[in-house]
């Protein structure tokens, strides 16, 4: 989850380390509100976050 502070919409980019996590044959990455699929690359995405909004994301197994 992340918060956002900030006055106005930003995109927050998340980097993820998948080692630690144990998804060593790969994982994918689903927002919470919408269940879409968020592109991953290089083990990085990125979320839009509006005024003083959330965000939530999944990390799952493929």
């Amino acid at each position: 989850m992340l918060t956002s502070y900030a006055e106005e919409e930003v995109r927050a980019e998340v980097k993820i380390d998948p080692q630690p996590l144990g998804f060593t044959d790969g994982y994918r990455v689903v927002e919470v509100e919408s269940g879409e699929e968020v592109p991953v690359r290089n083990h990085r995405f990125s979320l839009r976050l509006r005024k003083h909004g959330v965000g939530e994301f999944r990390l799952l197994p493929r």
